[in-house]
């Protein structure tokens, strides 16, 4: 990684310093067979989708743990393809795009399929809420992101430095990025939210979460720009 990568990756602590280093060891088979990192990408997204469904679909411990683990996988594979690019030289803009469609994948299957597998654990009559309440904690994950791409389309990335220069993040910001980052904390507190079957209570509290965040997102990037 380039030091301002680097810089700008180490604050998301689970992320950096667990899944970041278990990605190298996984980066290995993959460079030693000549896989792209596009490649790496697609199946990434196709691998996420698959944990998924299988946890939507779960119906024991042994089920969602599985799910649990390939969600795990993708967070590797989510740095596999980044190692492989810097490994060949071959880093791209495209190769980004792929990146980032995988990660908002995962962003919102995550607690989507939360919701749907809480399903089954909370009373009938408020069932279906716990599914909507997982759908709408994936898009309040996923909303703020879009609004500043455009914002960063329009605009310019200079205006938005305050949520994309991670290096720099306040005390707040950091405990936000580190409870909300889908390759974070929100992977460990998942698995142990299934060992304890408190999916449903997850799934809940990050809803409130992940809705504080995008308004306080959303809030920054408007107020950077009004004078726009």
């Amino acid at each position: 990684m380039t030091e301002k990568k680097r810089e700008n990756a180490k604050n998301d602590f689970f992320a950096f310093y667990v899944g970041r280093n278990l990605s190298y060891i996984l980066t290995v088979p993959f460079a030693k067979l000549k896989v792209q990192p596009n490649t790496v990408s697609l199946i990434s997204l196709v691998e996420v989708v698959v944990a998924g469904l299988l946890f939507a679909v779960s119906n024991n411990l042994w089920q969602a743990t599985l799910a649990w683990f390939l969600f795990f996988l993708w967070n590797l594979l989510d740095g596999v393809d980044g190692n492989l690019a810097r490994l060949y030289g071959t880093s791209s803009k495209l190769g980004s795009v792929w990146d980032a469609t995988s990660g908002y994948a995962a962003m919102f299957i995550t607690y989507f399929s939360a919701g749907i597998y809480s399903y089954q654990y909370v009373p009938i009559s408020v069932g279906k809420w716990v599914i909507v309440i997982g759908a709408l904690s994936g898009f309040s994950v996923i909303f703020p992101r879009l609004v500043m791409h455009k914002a960063i389309t329009e605009i310019g990335s200079h205006q938005n430095n305050g949520l994309t220069s991670r290096s720099d993040f306040s005390v707040l910001k950091i405990l936000a990025l580190n409870l909300t980052s889908a390759t974070g904390l929100t992977q460990p507190l998942l698995l142990l939210a299934i060992l304890i079957n408190k999916v449903a209570l997850y799934t809940v509290i990050y809803f409130m979460i992940n809705f504080f965040v995008m308004i306080a997102s959303l809030k920054e990037i408007f107020k950077g720009n009004e004078h726009l």
